[in-house]
């Protein structure tokens, strides 16, 4: 009988990694920057607050533009190719094209990135 649970335990954890797997992959595909050479939204951690959010996305070669439809969102105007990586470093969840995230958002929320 513990067997068959753990079988079961054991395919569910599966099912739910390939899940989770797949919905970060889409979401990364789909908000990539178009022009990271134009702007960027730099995604941060949601408990993070206006001026860490600025502090950590601007000062890593960038030209901040504005502060996205949350305080953790904050929308860069790159200095470099290198922003990216670096931004990732510097504990970016996610980098997105700003209009794709603002539609986004836009729409679930009501307000406008």
């Amino acid at each position: 009988m513990f067997g068959f649970l753990q079988n079961r335990v054991a395919d569910s954890a599966i099912i739910a990694a390939a899940a989770l797997f797949g919905f970060v992959l889409i979401v990364k595909l789909a908000f990539e920057p178009r022009d990271p050479s134009q702007a960027v939204a730099v995604v941060f951690a949601p408990w993070l607050d206006e001026s860490t959010t600025l502090s950590r996305a601007a000062e890593i070669g960038g030209r901040f533009v504005r502060f996205g439809g949350y305080s953790f969102i904050a929308v860069i105007a790159p200095d470099d190719d290198g922003y990216i990586s670096r931004a990732r470093a510097k504990g970016a969840w996610l980098l997105a094209d700003p209009r794709a995230l603002g539609a986004c958002l836009d729409r679930l929320t009501g307000k406008r990135l």
